[in-house]
Parts: C-alpha cells; structure tokens; sequence
C-alpha cells in the first residue's frame, strides 16, 4: 500500500511561499494562490518559490495577498 504523502514529511523546502498552516498542520496553498492544480506529487514537486505569502484573516476567511507569479 502506498503512504500518503504530507507537507510536513515530504515537502524539501521549509521556505517556499506556497506552504502555508491551518490549525496547526501544514499544507501546500499552492491552489488556493494561484488558481491552478499543482500536477505533481509533494516530493517531486517543481512550484517552488522562496519567501512567504502576506496572509489577512477576514471574519474567519482565509485572503492571501501575493505578487503575481
């Protein structure tokens, strides 16, 4: 049976902006960010880009705030 991978076991770069927390347990925000799939598995992904997004809570909403890509 195959594991399921996860960000925080998987995912080489502790820097990219993309990777993101939510209660406490860490995912790729790469969709939410940019609209598109990443189409690749989390160890073998090629979306990488050092720094972090600007994140604003409003009433309970998640909006991320980003330079274009």
């Amino acid at each position: 049976m195959n594991e399921v991978e996860t960000v925080s076991k998987n995912c080489k770069h502790k820097d990219c902006m993309f990777r993101s927390r939510l209660s406490g347990s860490e995912y790729c925000a790469y969709m939410q960010i940019t609209g598109h799939s990443r189409g690749c598995s989390i160890s073998e992904c090629d979306k990488y880009e050092k720094g972090k997004p600007k994140v604003r809570s409003t009433l309970g909403a998640l909006e991320y705030v980003y330079d274009e890509l």
